[in-house]
């Protein structure tokens, strides 16, 4: 992808090579890559381990309290973390400047370093202006992080109450204690780390915005100034050190899988719901929204409703920049189920053999896809056409998703067994696997609908706006309220608020239409 960007800017291929080893220059003082990405990528890496050990105790403990005491809290709290993990990033750094430094008058190290004299000085306040200098870029990176893991676990919990063995050890007479603490949570562990190595390359591309917000020293906040100057040199060199932290973060994550008391890698955790509606976790949901409404008509409801109307009011001022990304998020939506599709064909085509690309799509769908979108779209300077590489770099995890499905659904039981009792293979194939395979297709579509409104966002705020031009999305809208973000929050948290909500609407409806887990497993 690097070489593709210096082609494209028109680099002669003879300073390939170059720019492969780290020689090439990649700023105006003439600075190698390898001298600008030695310390920045450490310090880069360093924030996002950080903040990936945070968001996964954080959610790990969510979910494993919300499971413990159910009552609707798991269905509450996973709501919530949905939400949190559609919030732009770039808008909760810049949120978080406005808090820290232009609401409570503190200072941020990374933004605006505090050097006291040296007779005011003691290694107690050089300890925490340090500490302080790394918590606030690991915690802003962190939110939305939390918001993901925590989803993702409590699937995984869900997936174990519905398994086999659970309700072998119920009917043996344990304890649910014991089950969740005895075999639930030491089930946990593979995925967890699979989370976490999934996790990774989307750290990467959310670690630009927190570096560039808080002025951090690290690759983010390179990647972000040659955004700015649309400089190719360093936007490729940034895309190449981006692989390789990918490669070292998936390195590192395998290597903690070996050490891991032989853990093997777990299977895919499918994103289903239960099959059956549990009545009791319904009644739980109507007694805590009750509860809320009673406490609302006794203390706070004008208030509430005053509040309400006036967020809806100042909704209302960005419908035509909702509308545009939609328009982009359609159009992308397209292309990647066209691509998906033609895939899909091609593995048809490929019974017996494998189809032609299928180890290169799984490369790709393991690639800083958010790095190179950002990249692509700030080098071909084709606003026009901003949806159409989204719709292929969605197209890769499509077509191994559906692929996965499609494998699974051609060694069922169920499958097998109406094949068995003498079902032709067209009608065998249209009754029990083309309605699966259709609703896996939708709740993917649906899903990446949400993704991909989070991040238009995120690419439409690293481009530079004309001023007192109005916003033509979202992105651009959070993008021109940096300006006045530390005197004035309500401009930025308005378009991020109205992202997350359509974000998390099209994920909602996702987990609605998937299909529901077989009786059996395959």
């Amino acid at each position: 992808m690097s070489c593709a960007l210096l082609g494209w800017s028109r680099v002669p291929p003879v300073e390939w090579p170059r720019f492969l080893a780290g020689l090439t220059s990649v700023s105006a003082d003439g600075t190698t890559l390898a001298t600008a990405m030695g310390g920045r990528a450490g310090t880069t890496m360093l924030i996002v381990a950080s903040a990936l050990l945070v968001a996964v105790t954080a959610g790990f403990a969510v979910a494993f309290f919300a499971m413990r005491i159910r009552c609707g809290l798991p269905w509450l709290a996973g709501f919530i973390a949905r939400f949190a993990a559609a919030l732009p990033v770039a808008a909760i750094g810049c949120l978080a400047v406005g808090w820290i430094v232009g609401q409570n008058g503190w200072s941020i190290e990374s933004l605006v370093p505090n050097h006291p004299p040296t007779d005011k000085d003691s290694w107690e306040f050089a300890l925490g202006r340090r500490a302080w200098f790394w918590a606030v870029p690991c915690w802003v990176l962190a939110l939305p992080l939390v918001g993901e893991c925590a989803t993702q676990v409590l699937d995984v919990f869900s997936k174990f109450r519905r398994s086999e063995l659970h309700k072998g050890l119920r009917a043996r007479g344990l304890k649910r204690s014991l089950i969740h603490y005895h075999h639930d949570c030491p089930a946990v562990w593979p995925e967890l780390l699979d989370m976490i190595e999934a996790l990774g390359p989307l750290a990467f591309g959310y670690v630009v915005f927190v570096e560039d917000a808080l002025a951090v020293p690290g690759w983010g906040s390179f990647f972000a100034n040659a955004l700015k100057n649309g400089d190719a040199h360093g936007i490729a060199g940034s895309i190449y050190a981006a692989g390789w932290l990918t490669a070292a973060w998936c390195l590192c994550i395998g290597v903690v899988r070996r050490l891991s008391a032989g853990v093997p890698r777990s299977s895919q955790v499918p994103d289903q719901p239960p099959a059956t509606v549990d009545v009791k976790k319904i009644s739980a949901i109507a007694s805590v929204l009750l509860a809320a409404f009673f406490c609302c008509s006794f203390g706070g409801l004008p208030q509430l409703t005053a509040s309400a109307a006036c967020l809806a009011s100042a909704f209302a001022g960005y419908a035509s920049p909702l509308v545009g990304d939609l328009r982009s998020v359609s159009a992308a939506l397209a292309v990647a189920l066209i691509l998906t599709l033609v895939r899909s064909a091609f593995s048809l085509a490929f019974r017996k053999a494998p189809p032609p690309g299928g180890g290169l799509l799984e490369t790709l769908s393991w690639s800083p896809l958010l790095v190179w979108l950002i990249g692509i779209s700030t080098v071909l300077k084709a606003p026009e056409f901003d949806w159409v590489a989204p719709g292929v770099a969605a197209a890769f995890g499509g077509a191994v998703h559906v692929r996965n499905r499609w494998r699974e659904l051609q060694s069922s039981r169920a499958l097998e067994a109406s094949r068995a009792v003498g079902t032709g293979r067209l009608r065998a194939w249209r009754m029990h696997v083309l309605p699966d395979l259709f609703r896996t297709v939708l709740a993917w579509m649906l899903h990446l609908a949400a993704t991909l409104m989070v991040w238009f966002a995120l690419i439409d705020t690293v481009k530079q706006p004309a001023p007192h031009a109005p916003a033509t999305s979202l992105g651009t809208a959070i993008a021109a309220a940096k300006e006045n973000v530390l005197s004035d929050l309500q401009p930025m948290l308005i378009p991020a608020l109205l992202t997350a909500i359509c974000a998390l609407f099209f994920r909602q409806l996702s987990r609605i239409v998937r299909p529901a887990p077989p009786p059996h497993p395959h």
